[in-house]
């Protein structure tokens, strides 16, 4: 009997050791991933993340190479993701069909104390995206990187107090390149958090909505990182965001180039529903609903590219099936497929949100600048 359960403890002992590389630090464990894109591999590739996530008492790292995984990649608590450099480029997970969240869609989720940093994470840029002459309305519309989440309700409903009830503390997403390869909806979306850093980040390629949103969220640090290519805007805040004690820094990141998809989805969506398209404007930096207090925006600077006629390809694809030129200007821009504002923000807003419409901020022009 007592060599029985012997040979069970060594085999579950060989188990969890195959899951794992010790790193050349005691405290970090090396991940024992597999290149590749075959079914076979993403599967091992997932169990293998998700494991390490589930039990792992170090910090993860994220090997040399790039991974594809399957699925969505549950994120917990006292859970730190690093990648095998300071270079993120270096350490690669591509996700297939799901993305990596704090949510399981089994009721309400807390999570306290992550980190992740120094690797890449992105969509593969195979997956289904929005086109505007190819697709309708229906198409993936997952984040990339989902802190916390927002019924439907909750996002519908307008502003309501009830429903910030903080459930991720402590959130740290710093030296990352997330590229969403113009999938799904918004690059890194934040909701229902405290005490959450952003910093020194790539946030590139979102597919309908934004680079980085944000709901219900207090202490929120977004800082000194690059928003490219956004399909709606650079940065977002959306409803309930900020306090008198937990107040919102917007400062020093670069915004360049968005509105370049979600134009043409607006669109089209008004076209599917027979509802006449109205106008809508965007900013590189939007407060985009109600209640969002004590935000300052300091040291930002935000960037259009200035070729009309090649800027917004959906635009350009608008204009063309309504039988007219092809060649684009601002206000063709905010008739079919809404404004993209260019500026550079200053400001400290304290005890009153900083917009209650849908209008772009516009809190400054003295250094707006366009390339």
């Amino acid at each position: 009997m007592r060599k029985g359960i012997l040979v069970l403890l060594s085999f579950a002992f060989g188990l969890i050791v195959g899951l794992f590389i010790p790193g050349t630090s005691a405290k970090a464990m090396i991940l024992n991933l597999k290149p590749g894109t075959t079914t076979e591999i993403k599967a091992y590739n997932t169990q293998t993340l998700q494991t390490a996530i589930n039990t792992s008492k170090t910090a993860i790292t994220i090997p040399k190479g790039n991974f594809e995984v399957t699925g969505s990649i549950i994120l917990k608590s006292n859970v730190t993701l690093i990648g095998a450099t300071t270079h993120p480029a270096d350490s690669k997970i591509t996700l297939n069909n799901g993305p990596m969240t704090t949510e399981t869609g089994k009721g309400v989720t807390t999570v306290n104390n992550l980190q992740i940093r120094n690797f890449t994470l992105q969509y593969n840029a195979n997956m289904p995206k929005y086109d505007f002459m190819q697709h309708d309305v229906h198409v993936y519309q997952s984040n990339l990187l989902e802190i916390g989440s927002v019924t439907k309700a909750e996002s519908t409903a307008n502003y309501h107090a009830t429903y910030k009830k903080i459930t991720k503390n402590n959130i740290q997403v710093q030296n990352m390149i997330l590229n969403a390869n113009k999938v799904g909806s918004a690059v890194l979306s934040i909701a229902k958090a405290n005490n959450v850093n952003i910093a020194n980040n790539q946030i590139l390629n979102s597919g309908l909505q934004s680079g980085v949103t944000a709901s219900y969220t207090d202490n929120l640090r977004i800082d000194g990182n690059i928003v490219r290519h956004s399909g709606r805007s650079g940065i977002s805040l959306y409803q309930g965001n900020g306090s008198a004690r937990g107040p919102i820094y917007i400062r020093n990141n670069k915004v360049i180039d968005w509105m370049e998809r979600f134009g043409g989805y607006h669109y089209n969506a008004a076209r599917v529903s027979k509802i006449t398209p109205d106008q809508m404007v965007d900013g590189g930096i939007d407060s985009y609903g109600p209640a969002n207090n004590y935000v300052s925006v300091t040291g930002n600077s935000v960037y259009l590219q200035n070729n009309n006629g090649k800027r917004i390809i959906d635009n350009q694809k608008i204009r063309t099936e309504m039988g007219r030129k092809k060649t684009l200007d601002m206000s063709d821009t905010l008739e079919f497929a809404g404004a993209a504002s260019s500026m550079l923000f200053t400001a400290i807003i304290p005890s009153r949100s900083i917009a209650q419409t849908r209008s772009p901020l516009s809190l400054s022009t003295q250094d707006c600048a366009t390339r």
